[in-house]
């Protein structure tokens, strides 16, 4: 990875935006509990290290309109 390659700044970032989607968080309308458990050691581990961690999700939606019933 050169130095002027984007990906050179991630081992130095104070903050890290994690973007969730809907099918990680869902299949089939339901919820995948492993996956939300498996995020949340990642993110402690990476909260730990020092950083802070933002996490953004589309995940709410799918997730809710199969509550409301919504397809």
């Amino acid at each position: 990875m050169s130095s002027d390659s984007p990906w050179a700044a991630v081992p130095r970032a104070k903050r890290i935006v994690l973007k969730i989607g809907s099918s990680t968080l869902s299949r089939a309308g339901l919820l995948r509990p492993d996956k939300f458990t498996a995020i949340a050691r990642d993110v402690a581990a990476i909260m730990e290290g020092g950083r802070q961690v933002v996490v953004v999700s589309s995940g709410a939606i799918a997730i809710g309109s199969s509550v409301l019933g919504i397809n």
